[in-house]
């Protein structure tokens, strides 16, 4: 019943909630939103199996005001005939202005993927690293994206022969994102 402190009935919690709701949702100044697509080619250096590329495209979503960035991705590996679904969070460290609208990024995150093929499943974890430029345009409502990142990942094959992968994959993405 305490809410920050205060007693507060049923219809004043509902007013507060609503009130706080609403504030977030339509004060632009508290933070904005950048959404978009990217396209990707994935090599991968195997340690264990026969290495491959993989393509597919995301969708990414970024906060202005923290330095994170979100992306739901779709991957094929034609030459393993396997369909990959990937979550992926980065943490920019580092994005300095070179020029007014021009910038560049370093930063690292985690990439989760779970793979799909005719008859085995398997999940893929990878710690990375990223460097990218992002240009800017129509004032800061519009940004293309250019990054190259570095993941050490682990795939566990399931089912069959129960196989475990070590590799290095290299994914260089292309993307945009609208701000709002």
């Amino acid at each position: 019943k305490l809410i920050l402190g205060f007693n507060m009935s049923k219809n004043k919690k509902f007013l507060f909630i609503s009130i706080l709701l609403f504030n977030l949702i339509f004060s632009p100044k508290l933070f904005s939103l950048g959404i978009g697509a990217q396209i990707h080619a994935i090599p991968a250096i195997n340690f264990t199996q026969t290495s491959t590329t993989n393509f597919g495209a995301a969708c990414s979503i970024k906060l202005d005001r923290l330095p994170l960035i979100f992306s739901i991705s779709t991957d094929l590996n034609l030459f393993n005939k396997e369909v990959i679904l990937g979550l992926t969070s980065d943490y920019w460290l580092f994005n300095p202005y070179i020029t007014n609208s021009f910038k560049f990024f370093i930063g690292t995150g985690i990439n989760i993927e779970t793979i799909i093929c005719s008859d085995n499943f398997g999940l893929e974890v990878s710690p990375r690293a990223i460097l990218g430029v992002n240009y800017l345009l129509f004032d800061g409502f519009f940004e293309l994206f250019l990054q190259q990142g570095v993941e050490f990942g682990i795939k566990n094959m399931f089912l069959g022969n129960n196989e475990t992968e070590y590799k290095i994959n290299l994914p260089i993405e292309l993307g945009f994102r609208v701000w709002q």
